[in-house]
C-alpha cells in the first residue's frame, strides 16, 4: 500500500523533473540562437553552453551538505522543499527577461542552490515518513515518479520550441518563452502539491531508557555504572544485587 504523502511528494518532484529536464534541452538551443547575441566571456557557443549548464551541477553539489544541515537544525523538511521549488520557479521565469549570458550563468548557478534544498529536504522527508519495512518501497516509488518527469521532459521540449510562436490568453509567446513558461508551471505545481498534501511527521519524543544502572560501593554520591560497560565486572564489590 503506497503512502499518499510519498506519492504526492513523488508527483511533485515529477512535475519539477519535467521543468528541469526541459531546460537541459531548451537552454543549449536558446544560448546558440540569435536571441543570445554575445557569448560568455567570448567563449565559443559550445563552451558557453557547457559552462552555463555545468555550473548548475557544481553549485547543487556544493550546496547540498549545507542545505541538508539547515533542514536538520530546523527540524522541518517541507518548508525547504517548497522554498526550493518556488526559488526555481522564479528563476525559470527570469530566463524570459534576459539574453545576457552572464545573467544566464548566474540564474543557473542559483538554481543549483534551490534544487539542493528541494532534493535534500524531499529525500529526508521520505525517510522520515517511512518505517523500516516501507522505506525501500517508498524511496523506489518516489524516485520512479521523479525520473518519469525527468525522462519525459526532453521528449516534448524540442517540439515546444519548434512549434512556436503561441497565442496564450492574448499573449504571444515564442517557442523559448513557452518552454520557460512550462518550466515555471512545473515547479509551481510541485510546490503547490507539497504545500497541500504533505506534512512533516510529528517529532517523536526521546525514547525513555528501560535499562538498569548499577550503584558502586561508596555512598549515594559515588555515581552509577552503565550496564553496557559493567557486565564484564566482578559483581562482588556491588552494594546492591542486580
Amino acid at each position: 500500500m503506497f503512502d499518499r504523502r510519498v506519492v504526492a511528494l513523488g508527483v511533485a518532484r515529477m512535475a519539477d523533473g519535467v521543468a528541469n529536464s526541459f531546460l537541459i534541452i531548451v537552454l543549449p538551443l536558446y544560448i546558440a540562437s540569435a536571441q543570445v547575441p554575445v557569448r560568455l566571456f567570448g567563449l565559443p557557443d559550445a563552451a558557453t553552453t557547457g559552462v552555463i549548464l555545468g555550473i548548475f551541477g557544481i553549485t547543487n553539489a556544493l550546496a547540498q551538505p549545507a542545505a541538508g544541515r539547515l533542514s536538520d537544525l530546523a527540524g522541518r523538511r517541507r518548508v525547504f522543499v517548497i522554498g526550493g521549488l518556488l526559488l526555481v520557479a522564479g528563476l525559470n521565469a527570469a530566463f524570459t527577461l534576459t539574453t545576457d549570458p552572464v545573467l544566464l550563468f548566474l540564474i543557473r548557478a542559483v538554481q543549483g542552490v534551490g534544487v539542493a534544498f528541494t532534493v535534500t529536504g524531499s529525500v529526508a522527508l521520505i525517510n522520515e515518513l517511512s518505517n523500516p519495512w516501507s522505506r525501500g518501497a517508498n524511496m523506489g516509488t518516489y524516485n520512479a515518479l521523479r525520473l518519469v518527469g525527468f525522462g519525459s521532459g526532453p521528449l516534448v521540449a524540442g517540439f515546444v520550441v519548434a512549434g512556436g510562436p503561441y497565442d496564450v490568453l492574448g499573449v504571444r509567446l515564442d517557442g523559448f518563452d513557452a518552454s520557460f513558461s512550462v518550466a515555471v508551471a512545473g515547479a509551481l505545481i510541485g510546490a503547490a502539491m507539497v504545500a497541500l498534501l504533505v506534512r512533516d511527521p510529528e517529532t517523536p519524543e526521546e525514547p525513555v531508557s528501560r535499562g538498569f544502572t548499577l550503584r558502586v560501593r561508596g555512598g549515594p554520591d559515588a555515581g552509577v555504572l552503565d550496564p553496557v560497560f559493567a557486565l564484564g565486572m566482578d559483581p562482588a564489590p556491588l552494594r546492591e544485587p542486580w
